[in-house]
């Protein structure tokens, strides 16, 4: 009996302390309110959705296309975002290729905001090795195309 105690309580703590996320597709502000009253900590914005008050107690990360011109790029240093993102390379499926591993250096030199990297959940430790040296700050392992993100899925680097 008192192991269960012991265990349920644990249990709790480890809920309490994680960090969920959710990835809005649209970016509306109906989208966003519904995650707030969800209870998630961050959310993961389209560069084409509605621009949020920087009142509001939320993460935000912005969602960036890589054909994004360079005079876009450092504007986005500018703005009430916390992180930036790159989505994987939907048409490739072999790994990183030069032109991703160019991408990946372009954006981390001219971003001053954290950068996060959307990868595959079975990429090898070489590819792993080039992405860190690039100079992001995390990667995010997505599982599932729901939406719904849990700390266990971003590794950040402890540089």
């Amino acid at each position: 009996m008192r192991r269960t105690r012991r265990y349920c309580h644990a249990r709790r703590l480890r809920l309490a302390k994680t960090i969920l996320g959710n990835w809005l597709f649209k970016g509306e502000r109906e989208e966003v309110e519904k995650s707030i009253k969800s209870g998630v900590d961050f959310v993961i914005l389209p560069a084409n959705g509605e621009v949020l008050p920087s009142d509001k107690k939320l993460g935000k990360i912005l969602q960036i296309e890589s054909a994004i011109s360079d005079v876009l790029l450092r504007t986005v240093n500018e703005l009430p975002v916390d992180a930036v993102l790159i989505s994987e390379d939907k048409e490739n499926g072999r790994g990183l290729t030069w032109i991703r591993l160019m991408l990946i250096h372009r954006f981390s030199s001219l971003l001053n905001k954290p950068l996060l990297i959307e990868v595959l959940p079975d990429i090898c430790e070489t590819d792993l090795q080039q992405i860190w040296e690039a100079g992001i700050s995390g990667l995010l392992f997505r599982r599932c195309r729901t939406g719904r993100i849990y700390r266990s899925d971003i590794a950040q680097d402890d540089r």
